[in-house]
């Protein structure tokens, strides 16, 4: 028997099953960049990633979408003609999560296999790429955020902007039982699953509406250390008004992916209010005590009517919310 012979067809078949695999595994990968009046850092932005993705093994093709949220600058002039780039632009400005919404709903029609999520101000290392994506690559995580506070932040964050963060992060991992350790990194990733589950209602902001809609859909949630860069150019949209507006989105939000959960407790309140005034009052009339059945009729009543309107407002919102996943997901 010809050992050598037998020895080089299964090296043959190894190497190519390998290819083969290795093939299948190759994902087509949206990355998009909202920007607003960021003509001085999204061209460099985008070289920079092209030249890093370039060489990227795992990615089979790769599209920078950039959204230019009604910039009154050169920002979509400037990257218009620019390599693997697509401009989607809004006549006026929407906002940030209106931005990061318009970004997610072409890589989800466009069938990408992946998203990416990256700033236009050069804050963020277009190296960390890799271990954002990593975690979904291997099969680990459906939706990966940055974690600035685990890796490097290159310069002094402002006191306020921490106290923030810390607020915001704390709330987020009470809300969602994800061990979330930075919520705001400005970077994250996702896979089909993760594109075919979020939500982002509000144009104010993202952060908060993508972490909890992963929850609501079972995903599985991972960050890693980012590195972090001073804005050299142009201004936040972080205001003092942020934390009210946020918390207002996550409250809608909850409402909104979890009705049943929020109409639900708030009807069996007032029902067991009614229900047990009802109780209280009878045993009081079966008793002598009252002269009659129902004491309290108004409150009996009235908490026993807004109850049920609750119960069904939650019933409705639950079917409606229902329909929208199965056609999102049907077709």
């Amino acid at each position: 028997m010809n050992f050598s012979l037998i020895s080089n067809l299964v090296h043959f078949f190894s190497f190519n099953l390998t290819k083969i695999i290795s093939v299948e595994k190759l994902k087509n990968l949206a990355i998009i960049i909202p920007s607003y009046n960021e003509e001085k850092t999204v061209c460099t932005v985008v070289e920079n990633i092209n030249k890093h993705l370039g060489s990227f093994v795992q990615i089979n093709n790769f599209d920078i979408i950039v959204i230019d949220d009604g910039s009154i600058d050169e920002t979509g002039k400037k990257v218009k003609d620019l390599n693997n780039t697509i401009l989607l632009t809004h006549g006026f400005n929407r906002g940030i999560g209106a931005a990061v919404r318009t970004g997610l709903q072409f890589a989800e029609n466009n069938n990408y296999d992946l998203v990416l999520k990256i700033d236009a101000d050069l804050q963020h290392d277009v190296t960390d790429l890799d271990a954002v994506l990593e975690p979904i690559l291997s099969g680990e995580s459906d939706i990966v955020f940055g974690d600035r506070f685990s890796g490097s932040i290159n310069y002094k964050m402002p006191k306020i902007r921490k106290l923030g963060n810390s607020f915001f992060t704390k709330l987020m991992s009470f809300v969602t039982e994800y061990n979330v350790k930075d919520s705001q990194p400005g970077i994250f990733a996702g896979n089909i699953k993760f594109l075919k589950s979020v939500s982002v209602f509000s144009d104010f902001n993202y952060t908060q509406q993508v972490l909890y809609s992963s929850y609501i859909a079972g995903l599985r949630f991972s960050q890693v250390p980012i590195n972090f860069n001073e804005r050299k150019y142009g201004s936040s949209f972080v205001k003092l008004s942020y934390p009210f507006k946020a918390i207002f989105q996550i409250i809608l939000l909850m409402i909104t992916k979890n009705p049943m959960k929020t109409f639900g407790f708030l009807s069996a309140i007032f029902l067991t209010i009614s229900i047990g005034t009802t109780v209280y009052d009878l045993i009081n009339y079966f008793s002598g005590l009252a002269p009659k059945p129902i004491m309290k009729v108004n409150l009996v009543l009235g908490t026993g009517l807004v109850g049920l309107q609750l119960l069904f407002t939650g019933v409705i919102l639950k079917s409606i919310s229902n329909v929208e996943s199965y056609i999102r997901n049907r077709f």
